[in-house]
């Protein structure tokens, strides 16, 4: 995503904290109590924006949709 849009969108990958690697290149953000995934829920693709907004969600997670919607906000 950072190619697309700059340096204004920073992508994180949240996994729990008995999860050992990450599936990705991604930052890792480590959800120790599990509290990420009460609010939002497993397997889900969010946008949250500097507000703490959620300003996309996508389930399943689908790249190619927070492209097209992120290629909307960053005309």
């Amino acid at each position: 995503m950072g190619h697309t849009c700059g340096q204004q969108v920073r992508s994180y990958i949240v996994l729990p904290r008995d999860q050992a690697t990450s599936p990705s290149n991604l930052s890792v953000v480590r959800d120790i109590s599990h509290a990420m995934n009460r609010r939002y829920g497993a397997r889900c693709l969010y946008l949250i924006r500097p507000d703490a907004y959620v300003g996309f969600r996508s389930q399943p997670a689908d790249a190619s949709a927070l492209l097209a919607h992120l290629a909307t906000v960053f005309k």
